[in-house]
């Protein structure tokens, strides 16, 4: 039998039916509406509400941990969920990105031309104009809602009141910038809130069916009526809030519960809403009385009066905390992600080619030495980056991987922002997303991996080339399978040749000497022997062909984590040439050894024949100078006394010569004289002395510095003779006009003394004469007397105790003598000294 319902038992049904799919969790379910205006209308259009709210909480939750692709995917099955006109807009580039069918459906309405993919390939401002026009007289109004929140990057709200075809109408416009987009991309929303208006009074009695609704979602609602100052809170509200269901608390004592942080951030929001008799959307945390921290997502708007007035506010608080745990763990897991990538030197990046934007982790920008103020490079300027020479490549590969849909790798160089060249790994991937081409992937620098690679090639090409010098191979012994293996040079000095029947072990034993056979058995079989100590060996092995070799041998045993022997591995070298030549050596320090002996034999013969000659000479020239001046030059005639003038003359300058010899020789019979500790100092003033009347007639001026190294260990005598003949000279070869300035200063370089004499003399062109300066008899400067011989007895003295003279000098400018002296010290002068 078919039973009738009345209308009210429908509607009872329908909202029973509600609730039990609301507390089941199933947010799809729409009760059924008539246009009759009945109060339990209003409660099934609240239930409706509700599902529609909830079904959009729940789309928000699975999103969450979504990737991007899913994410915008879900954006736009959002965007035709919702029952609001909403549109996806760049106010920079002008365009519309996308929509919802019911924004669509308003643009059919202003030109049936308006579809979507057109609107998208022309400029947006135009159409916007006219969905502004039809929502709102006062146009500027809304432009500056677009400016405000594009300039301070915020969410920002507008109610708009428009009379369309004779009707009231009630719309609420909210714009809200997208993360990352810097203001450039909005998400506009346009709620009618024509009929919730009209049903909020008759809602009011519907909160009864609405608190398990409410329980389930953890979304409590409140209201306050501006009149009479009365709030009003949900169960579920004060549930959340951690109060007794039976106290509303006043605005003071909500605000008292906000997070400290978070508190008048909050109070501004309310306060500009009411203000502005609009909507607000906030998250922020509060502290329940048992100390809890919550977050809450809290959604607010105004009722107005037919005159424009604030009637009432009301709104719902959402328990996110679990949603925000579950965020907070996404942000931690981000952090990481830039971490690693930091430290992988590696970033990741998203490319639409069509509209030439892109997306960067932070890795990027220090890849590229690039700031993120700056912004993302478009492709004109990133492939400026591009090595030139790489340039070519990079496009092909860019184009092979948009025609692919395999994974693509590409290897190429960079010029950064800083002007270093780098060298990256890109590894990516084509997809699309609608019917728009999607590039994205990674970028890791590998500047030092490639930089190890060149070095470690760069290695064994050395290594190579000095294995092939010196003829050296390399050999490896296996363990586990008992045989040999040789490289190339290895097989070469050992004569094998792969077309042996033999093994290359059972080869190398059988051409080894009959002595080195059995050490080379046991070597292999010693193996903790040569772990201990290594292997070296040289032997002789017979080749093939019957030549005899030398060969030396190393090797070391390799073994895994738990100490078990893997490999032997080492190096054979043919020595032959080296024993060869070591025996030629041999034969030739024998040869060299009697030389040695025979000139040492024939150096002293000729010191000896120096000094006697230099003796002997002195008593002769001595008694023809006596007879010189027996002989009374007045007896004699004109031209014999031309000749004894000459003859006079002869004999000066031969006691010159002689003078000379001796002190030569006394330099040279005194190369071993005993080192002592000498003070510099001491030694100066007693040449100064010796020399006073020249530094004197010239009005010379000497500055010495002895800090440094106040003393040395030198032969006194020799250190005398050096700054006797190095100061003469200074003082002897002056410029004309000038004073002589001579410094004289001692250091320590290299733990070794040096002595450094400066003068603004003549100086010497050491291009023309720095290979004949210490030659004996040579002389730069004629115009003054002398022999030469200074700077070669200063030369003798240093280099025969080991030392070496520096000169720098300049004609007119003066010279530079630095001696670098040895540092010896003799056995007798340190104790005594001592």
């Amino acid at each position: 039998m078919k039973t009738t319902l009345s209308k009210e038992e429908f509607k009872l049904q329908e909202i029973q039916l509600a609730i039990s799919e609301l507390a089941a969790g199933n947010f799809d379910h729409r009760a059924v509406l008539t246009d009759e205006g009945e109060e339990s209308d209003a409660v099934l259009l609240g239930l409706n509400m509700l599902a529609e709210e909830l079904q959009a909480q729940r789309k928000f939750k699975e999103e969450a941990s979504q990737n991007n692709q899913e994410k915008e995917q879900a954006l736009s099955m959002i965007l035709h969920a919702i029952d609001d006109d909403l549109a996806l807009i760049d106010f920079e580039l002008d365009r519309l990105i996308t929509c919802n069918r019911q924004f669509e459906e308003k643009l059919l309405l202003i030109n049936p031309n308006y579809t979507i993919d057109a609107l998208k390939r022309i400029k947006f401002g135009i159409v916007l104009s006219q969905i502004i026009d039809l929502l709102c007289d006062d146009q500027a109004k809304v432009v500056d809602l677009i400016s405000e929140a594009s300039k301070h990057r915020r969410s920002l709200s507008l109610y708009l009141r428009p009379t369309i075809d004779g009707e009231k109408k009630s719309y609420e416009l909210y714009l809200h910038p997208i993360d990352g987009s810097d203001g450039r991309k909005m998400l506009w929303r346009c709620k009618d809130l024509t009929k919730q208006h009209q049903a909020i009074a008759r809602l009011k009695v519907s909160e009864k069916n609405l608190k398990q609704a409410e329980k389930i979602s953890h979304i409590g609602h409140w209201t306050f009526d501006v009149k009479t100052g009365s709030i009003d809170w949900s169960d579920e509200l004060c549930r959340i809030f951690g109060i007794d269901i039976a106290v509303n608390p006043s605005f003071d004592e909500y605000i008292a519960m906000i997070h400290p942080d978070d508190r008048e951030t909050v109070t501004q929001v309310i306060h500009n809403c009411m203000a502005d008799k609009g909507t607000y959307d906030i998250h922020h945390r509060i502290i329940t009385p048992d100390n809890k921290v919550k977050h809450v997502q809290c959604k607010g708007g105004c009722i107005i009066s037919e005159d424009g007035e604030l009637e009432m506010m009301l709104g719902t608080s959402h328990d996110i905390s679990d949603k925000e745990l579950l965020d907070e763990k996404a942000r931690i897991s981000e952090s990481r992600m830039r971490e690693a990538q930091k430290l992988a030197k590696m970033g990741d990046w998203v490319w639409y080619p069509e509209e030439d934007t892109s997306e960067w982790s932070e890795a990027l920008f220090d890849i590229y030495d690039l700031d993120p103020k700056d912004g993302i490079p478009r492709y004109e300027e990133y492939i400026k980056l591009i090595h030139p020479d790489d340039l070519q490549e990079f496009t092909d590969f860019l184009v092979s991987m948009s025609n692919s849909a395999e994974t693509k790798e590409h290897t190429y160089r960079v010029i950064t922002a800083k002007g270093r060249q780098k060298s990256l790994r890109l590894i990516g991937s084509k997809r699309l997303q609608g019917k728009t081409q999607v590039l994205s992937g990674t970028v890791q620098d590998i500047s030092a991996i490639r930089d190890a690679q060149d070095r470690i090639r760069e290695s064994e090409k050395r290594l190579e080339l000095a294995l092939n010098a010196s003829n050296t191979g390399i050999f490896e012994f296996r363990f586990a399978d008992k045989d040999l293996y040789w490289d190339d040079i290895s097989k070469n000095i050992y004569g094998y040749s792969d077309a042996e029947k033999e093994s290359p072990f059972q080869f190398m034993i059988r051409v080894s000497s009959q002595g080195d056979k059995d050490r080379i058995k046991h070597t292999f079989e010693d193996i903790d022997g040569v772990s201990r100590r290594g292997n070296h060996s040289d032997s002789y092995i017979i080749t093939v062909g019957g030549s005899q070799k030398h060969i030396t041998t190393t090797a070391v045993v390799l073994r895994d984590g738990k100490g078990r022997p893997q490999r032997m591995v080492g190096t054979i070298r043919d020595i032959t040439l080296q024993v060869l030549h070591d025996r030629l050596v041999r034969d030739m320090n024998s040869q060299l050894e009697k030389s040695n002996r025979n000139l040492l034999m024939t150096n002293s013969h000729l010191e000896e024949i120096a000094h006697v000659s230099s003796h002997d000479l002195k008593a002769p020239l001595l008694n023809l100078t006596a007879l010189l001046k027996l002989i009374n030059q007045d007896t004699l005639d004109e031209k014999n006394a031309i000749v004894f003038e000459k003859v006079g003359d002869s004999v000066v300058q031969m006691k010159e010569t002689l003078n000379v010899i001796s002190k030569v020789l006394e330099v040279q019979y005194g190369s071993d004289l005993p080192f002592e500790k000498v003070n510099i100092e001491e030694v100066y003033m007693d040449v100064a002395k010796q020399i006073d009347n020249s530094i004197r007639e010239n009005n010379a001026q000497i500055k010495v510095d002895f800090s440094k190294l106040p003393d040395l260990w030198y032969p006194r005598f020799h250190l005398t003779s050096i700054l006797q003949n190095l100061l003469t000279n200074a003082i002897k070869y002056k410029q004309r006009d000038l004073d002589p300035v001579i410094t004289l200063e001692t250091s320590i370089e290299s733990d070794r003394p040096v002595l450094v004499i400066s003068d603004n003399g003549l100086g010497i062109n050491l291009d023309l004469h720095r290979e004949k300066l210490f030659r004996l008899f040579k002389r730069f400067h004629d115009h003054v007397p002398g022999k030469g011989v200074g700077l070669h007895i200063v030369h003798s003295i240093v280099s025969s105790h080991g030392g070496n003279i520096e000169i720098d000098s300049e004609p007119n400018k003066g010279t530079t003598f630095k001696l670098t002296l040895s540092n010896e010290r003799s056995e007798g002068a340190e104790n005594s000294t001592s």
